[in-house]
């Protein structure tokens, strides 16, 4: 249906809480650029930001988008800032920025 029209497909994965793991993370946004999606927004691990895993956080972000650049699409990382401290945000954006994500 939007073959040709110049819009672009986005698909989530990990949502809504960001709690499967890297490689389930990984592999959920293989098969959506394979159906078709140019631009993966993945949902933040909320339980490992909360309790300060900022090892996991980065980790995971960096993985999957390794993964996402290897099959030819962007990625970017969902911020459900309404549970999150500033701090949290801080820290979060610097790993993106970082990472190179949006």
């Amino acid at each position: 249906m939007l073959e040709n029209t110049g819009v672009l497909i986005c698909s989530v994965v990990g949502f809504p809480h960001g709690d499967s793991t890297m490689t389930t993370k990984a592999l959920e946004a293989q098969m959506a650029v394979a159906d078709g999606a140019r631009e993966i927004d993945v949902q933040v691990n909320l339980g490992k930001v909360l309790s300060d895993d900022w090892a996991y956080v980065a980790g995971e972000i960096r993985f999957v988008n390794e993964t996402v650049k290897q099959c030819g699409a962007t990625l970017d990382v969902i911020l459900e800032i309404n549970f999150f401290r500033d701090l949290h945000i801080i820290i979060l954006c610097r790993i993106c920025s970082d990472i190179g994500v949006a």
